[in-house]
């Protein structure tokens, strides 16, 4: 017979999203004008990602090529061992019904266009999730308590102020309330969960007592 978890599908082996530096290129676009500036200078620290060695990661964009080749030339050093790395990012754009310009990644794995492109520890590129086959931490939780899982990744598309649901700024009204009601379904569905989980495990360990 199984555990109280068999026949799950198992997630725990995969490298989790939390666990990578991250790349955005919506944050870039919007903190940084691409065309502002030829080179850009990112650093992050990877002791907050649990890796084995104190070093910093410095990643110079040079976007001067965007608009001739459509392309950044990226330069990835670790400091202090002063382990380099030169790689291309090619850029796509597509151009939305309702106007404008908006900018992709494209992942120098997939080929795919993405707008966040990361680099798990001990990995040499920046790529897409596919490309590194990551998984997020609810994903994970998802196995268990799916819905429990699904409301927590809800709640982060709104802020929490005073203890009560508001609109992030720039958010559509009727987005925001098809995402409280959402919100609503998955909380009714995960108390229903959780009661159902405690009553399992309490049968469980009921047949099964600790010695």
């Amino acid at each position: 017979m199984g555990g109280i978890n068999s026949g799950r599908r198992q997630t725990s082996n995969k490298r989790r999203v939390e666990n990578c530096l991250c790349l955005d290129i919506c944050t870039l676009n919007n903190e940084q004008n691409y065309f502002s500036e030829n080179i850009l200078s990112l650093s992050w620290d990877t002791t907050l990602l649990c890796s084995p060695e104190r070093s910093n990661l410095i990643l110079y964009l040079d976007t001067s090529l965007i608009k001739f080749e459509s392309r950044i030339l990226c330069e990835q050093r670790i400091v202090p061992s002063g382990k380099t790395e030169f790689y291309n990012i090619d850029i796509e754009y597509t151009y939305p019904n309702f106007g404008g310009t908006r900018i992709w990644f494209k992942c120098p794995v997939t080929k795919k266009r993405t707008t966040k492109l990361f680099l798990p520890i001990g990995s040499t590129y920046f790529a897409s999730r596919e490309a590194y086959d990551l998984v997020y931490q609810y994903q994970y939780e998802a196995g268990i308590l799916p819905h429990v899982a699904r409301k927590q990744k809800l709640e982060k598309q709104v802020q929490m102020i005073n203890g009560y649901y508001a609109r992030p700024k720039g958010m559509h009204k009727k987005i925001f309330t098809n995402i409280i009601s959402k919100i609503d379904t998955a909380h009714n569905l995960s108390m229903v969960e959780m009661d159902l989980y405690t009553n399992k495990l309490h049968t469980h360990w009921s047949k099964n007592p600790i010695e």
